[in-house]
Parts: C-alpha cells; structure tokens; sequence
C-alpha cells in the first residue's frame, strides 16, 4: 500500500494483548477456563497470526479527517475515536489558516496538522464530516485537488451527513449508490439515493449524520482492517 511497516516480535505480542483485552471484559461472567481459552485463541490469536501473515505487504492505514469552521463535532470524532481504537493512524487537518478549529456546535478543536503539512500520498482514506462547514470544504481549492486525485487513483473516499454533496458535485458519485443527510439527496448527482445508515459503494463510503458515524467508523475499520476487527471494536464499546 502506502508505507510499508516492519513489524517485530514485540509489537506482535502487544497487539495480541490488546486484543485480547478486548474479550476480557465480556469472558469474565463464565468461569469455564476452557472456554474462554478457546474463544481467545479463535477470536483473537487466529486473527493476529493471519495479519501477521499480510500486514508487511499491506502497510499500516491512514486516514485524513479534513476539519474547517462550522464542522459537525461528533461526526468528525466519533469517527477518529473510532478507528484510532483499531490502531489507524488517523490525522486531523485543519484546511483554516490555524490548527484550532471551531465546530458547528461551539468546541474548539486543535487539529493535527495544516492542509500544507500534510503528506496525502499515504493516506488510505480521505474523511470529510458534514454540518454548516461542508460549503467550506468544497470552497478550498487545495483540497478539492487532493480529492480529485484521491478519486483517480482509486483510493478510497468517505463523508458523512452534508458532505457526501461535495463528491456529487466532483462528479465522485456517477452510477453509485450513495446516502446523506435529509435534504441533500439532490446534490448527489448521478448516484441512486439509499436510505441506509452507511453506503458503501466501489471506493465511495457515504453516511446520513451524527448518529450514524460510529457505524462509519466501523465499516471504515472493516474495510481497512478486517470484518472480525471491526466487530470486536463494536462489542468491546457496546454498540452491538
């Protein structure tokens, strides 16, 4: 992929236990010991031993969460939260003329990095939450560049609630299936509206809104790293 990581004997075994750990919590309530030794080996060591197999010709993933004045809070991190808890290098951008960044719902956010700063060449998956900023996102030509490169190269894209317009208008969503929030169908041009929470079509990943970005973030861990990883993450926070 895009950078492509050495790993050692003792980064193996920390990602086991943090795996690991992820079950710990759940297997306390049966004290059969055989149980849940076998239910660790299945659903923890298996999977590490696999991603030992094809994390070094896979490289570690990143994603760039792009963050402008007026941007939905919980939408932009729900979503960090989330796939920073399935070890994603994730980086904030602030594409304003500072780092800290104000979001639609009055919290100061100081973002990782400057648009200028950042190497977009690595990143596995670009993010642009929704909210009264989406017109700001659209409106920075650098990052419109970025995006319309992204998209040639076939990398992946996601947005959520208002954003999901800004592929529409580039012209990302021609012959998709793609979701936003209401009243936004009619700016996804040439895209089948689909009223689901979380729509995943080729390398387009859209969501409806704030109460639908865990379920971003997951799918986005699933596509990034696994389908077990993603429902592991999901149980260890409760949401299924």
């Amino acid at each position: 992929m895009f950078c492509p990581y050495e790993w050692n004997i003792d980064e193996v075994h920390e990602m086991i236990s943090e795996i690991d750990i992820y079950y710990q919590g759940w297997l306390k309530y049966n004290n059969d010991k055989e149980k849940i030794m076998e239910v660790r080996r299945t659903l923890a060591y298996d999977e590490i031993e696999r991603m030992v197999e094809t994390i070094s010709s896979l490289g570690y993933q990143k994603d760039d969460v792009f963050l402008t004045e007026g941007f939905e809070l919980v939408e932009a991190l729900a979503v960090v939260d989330v796939l920073r808890r399935a070890s994603i290098d994730v980086v904030t951008v602030s594409i304003m003329d500072k780092k800290t960044v104000m979001s639609a719902q009055k919290v100061e956010v100081v973002a990782d990095t400057m648009f200028a700063d950042n190497d977009y060449s690595k990143a596995d998956v670009l993010f642009l939450p929704g909210g009264p900023g989406t017109k700001g996102l659209e409106a920075h030509e650098g990052l419109v560049a970025v995006l319309k490169k992204h998209f040639a190269d076939g990398k992946q894209l996601a947005a959520i609630c208002a954003a999901p317009s800004v592929f529409g208008h580039l012209g990302f969503l021609e012959g998709k299936q793609a979701t936003c929030f209401p009243g936004f169908e009619g700016e996804l041009r040439g895209a089948q509206f689909v009223p689901e929470r979380v729509v995943c079509d080729g390398n387009i990943v859209t969501s409806r809104g704030m109460g639908t970005a865990i379920d971003l973030g997951l799918c986005l861990v699933g596509r990034l790293v696994s389908d077990k990883i993603s429902g592991m993450l999901a149980h260890s926070i409760q949401y299924k």
